[in-house]
């Protein structure tokens, strides 16, 4: 069950919802073209403006939001797609062991991780990362 990109859809749908939020994914002129990022291009500390980070290691994926609370997730499967790279993660208040996941594509460069935008069920905005 996946609960990120619907309310509660199938593994297929995800796939489908970001490729369509993907395709739909317009970077301004000068931003590097995105690309689908290897769990080596994670690895380590992403922060974006407002002050909340991601620490990614191989098993797990800490997030730091802006008053400092830490939850750490621990990560299920990487899966590439088509057009992303999706974590799957679990969460101890979720129910019958569902899992859920985060897409995610980096710039050519490599020096921009972007989370794509939720569309549904833990919805979300575009966030942009920066090493920190």
């Amino acid at each position: 069950m996946f609960r990120r990109f619907g309310l509660a859809i199938t593994c297929t749908c995800f796939a489908l919802t970001v490729s369509i939020a993907t395709a739909a994914l317009v970077l301004a002129p000068n931003q590097a073209r995105a690309i689908i990022p290897e769990i080596n291009d994670l690895l380590g500390r992403w922060c974006n403006e407002d002050g909340h980070s991601y620490t990614f290691t191989r098993t797990s994926l800490e997030v730091t939001w802006r008053d400092g609370e830490k939850k750490t997730l621990p990560i299920v499967k990487i899966e590439p797609m088509q057009d992303f790279l999706a974590i799957w993660w679990s969460f101890e208040k979720m129910p019958d062991g569902a899992i859920d996941a985060t897409a995610f594509t980096i710039s050519e460069d490599k020096r921009v991780l972007i989370q794509l935008q939720n569309t549904g069920g833990d919805k979300g905005p575009r966030i942009d990362f920066r090493r920190c």
